[in-house]
């Protein structure tokens, strides 16, 4: 029989935070994995579903590897070899969102090459293709070679405005805008950092961006590469700030 059960993981870059398994089967209500027991049980049970053919489980052990696990009677360390191995066979069965993991494992021109294609893969959902992204821009932005490479800026304006046309969100247009000042086309960077900094979605931490922004005080242009590599990481705040941790595992 397929066991059917899902791993609510909070993955915070900075550091582990608590695991929770819920077995909708049985009930509703969710338990911690709080032993070795427990955790070994569920690598096993997520390894039985996959081989049932049920590759978003994947995932699941991706992201259960990618951080350390505190439990009562041990600690599992980060396996970031085995956490790589298995966002990589989902993104390679289709699973888009892998792309955003695999992100933080692969250099610029690999991460860019997958965010590419997961951003039109069958599992990808528009929420998820914002956050590849904005991902997808800030590695453009916030790479010493790729922001002086014209062609790199101008093929991720065209991937990323055809996401933002179905959306509304402020980080995006926000990301897109640097885009634009990174290729000199001020009239349209103008449009973007003014419809992400008015729009009533935007939070407290992107409007504090907003307020700062070098490109709005209109510096110099050294001012401007500066500023380009100060951009923080805004896919880590939409993920950490939503609902994105994995729990859902039709994504």
């Amino acid at each position: 029989m397929k066991y059917i059960l899902m791993l609510l993981i909070f993955i915070n870059i900075a550091g582990a935070q608590k695991l929770i398994l819920n077995e909708p089967k049985q009930s509703n209500e969710q338990k911690q994995l709080t032993t070795l027991k427990d955790y070994y049980e569920y690598i096993n049970t997520m390894k039985k579903t996959i081989s049932y053919g049920d590759y978003s489980a994947a995932m699941y052990l991706g992201a259960l590897y990618a951080q350390d696990i505190n439990l009562k009677d041990g600690i599992k360390k980060a396996k970031p070899s085995v956490a790589k191995k298995y966002f990589r066979f989902a993104f390679n069965k289709g699973y888009g969102f892998a792309a955003f993991y695999l992100s933080k494992y692969e250099n610029a021109n690999q991460a860019l090459l997958d965010l590419r294609k997961a951003l039109y893969m069958k599992h990808t959902t528009q929420k998820v293709r914002e956050l590849l992204a904005i991902r997808y821009a800030e590695i453009i932005l916030n790479d010493d070679e790729l922001c002086k490479n014209k062609r790199a800026i101008e093929i991720a304006i065209t991937d990323i405005n055809q996401i933002s046309k179905n959306s509304n969100n402020p980080i995006l247009d926000f990301q897109i805008a640097h885009l634009y000042y990174a290729d000199k086309q001020i009239d349209k960077a103008n449009k973007y950092i003014n419809s992400a900094c008015n729009n009533p979605k935007a939070t407290m931490q992107l409007l504090a961006l907003c307020l700062s922004d070098p490109y709005l005080a209109k510096k110099g242009e050294n001012e401007k590469t500066m500023a380009r590599k100060k951009l923080p990481n805004l896919s880590d705040q939409m993920y950490n700030n939503s609902d994105f941790n994995i729990k859902n595992r039709s994504k």
